[in-house]
């Protein structure tokens, strides 16, 4: 048996939501291990298709937290910036 852990970079992807009486729900949609150098676009192909896949609309997105990671607030071509284009 060995100690030895390996780590893996995680994206968990979460969906926080209202319903018509205002009750606050949330859910994991997914968790998908990441590349060590993933750029924004990995991060955001594997944000988006669970997006699509229940059919939410990007434009009834109110927020976006990230780890403060260069890839999420890059001022171009960052996670946050290329989310707000969508």
């Amino acid at each position: 048996m060995t100690t030895e852990m390996s780590h893996v970079a995680q994206l968990a992807v979460f969906i926080r939501d209202t319903n018509d009486n205002f009750q606050l729900m949330e859910e994991l949609l997914q968790v998908v291990p990441m590349q060590e150098k993933a750029g924004a676009d990995e991060f955001l192909s594997h944000f988006v298709h669970p997006v699509n896949r229940l059919k939410l609309l990007m434009e009834k997105m109110v927020g976006f937290v990230n780890d403060g990671s260069l890839v999420s607030i890059v001022k171009n071509n960052g996670i946050v910036a290329t989310l707000k284009t969508q």
